[in-house]
């Protein structure tokens, strides 16, 4: 349970007494925060998103059937079909945390294709257009096999020449 204050962020859990998230960092302990600044309104606007369990497996079977393309595509930079970014370890010494913690980078900053995050998710939404034009053209995407021959056919390419994107971002895309 963390307190509500945003000056005095602290955590407890039954076994111990409160203490700062800091000192459970540095202690190198499980510890869960939640930002104090999250307001009434963004958890009712949050509530009212209708994700659910089923959004994330779609999401997750798009990319499956995307990762033949993508390889295609991009055989040098991502021969897997998988956007992902690589843990490293992290051989600095970091302020605070005792020397024999094991510090992990995700390094998103190396996302091969897009190079970023947000530009993941910008990717994302244009594979997901780029699906549904292939649909329409009345080309078979319920596999990885099918939608890849569909999107690199030359009737699904004359169809995507005729689309636009614009891409409207609070921050750099990279894209």
């Amino acid at each position: 349970v963390l307190s509500r204050s945003p000056a005095s962020a602290m955590v407890s859990t039954p076994a111990q007494p409160s203490q700062s998230v800091e000192d459970r960092l540095r202690a190198a302990e499980p510890t869960f925060w939640e930002n104090p600044w999250v307001t009434n309104d963004t958890r009712k606007a949050l509530q009212a998103l209708e994700l659910s369990g089923k959004d994330l497996d779609a999401a997750q079977d798009r990319w499956a059937r995307f990762a033949p393309v993508i390889s295609e595509l991009w055989p040098n930079q991502c021969a897997s079909g998988r956007i992902r970014s690589a843990l490293q370890p992290l051989r600095m010494a970091v302020p605070g945390l005792p020397k024999n913690v094991k510090k992990l980078v995700k390094r998103d900053d190396a996302l091969p294709v897009c190079a970023s995050v947000k530009a993941r998710g910008g990717f994302y939404e244009v594979l997901a257009r780029a699906e549904e034009v292939a649909r329409q053209s009345g080309q078979t995407t319920d596999s990885p096999v099918a939608l890849c021959s569909a999107l690199l056919s030359d009737e699904v390419k004359q169809a995507l020449s005729e689309h636009e994107v614009a891409v409207g971002s609070t921050g750099n895309l990279g894209m």
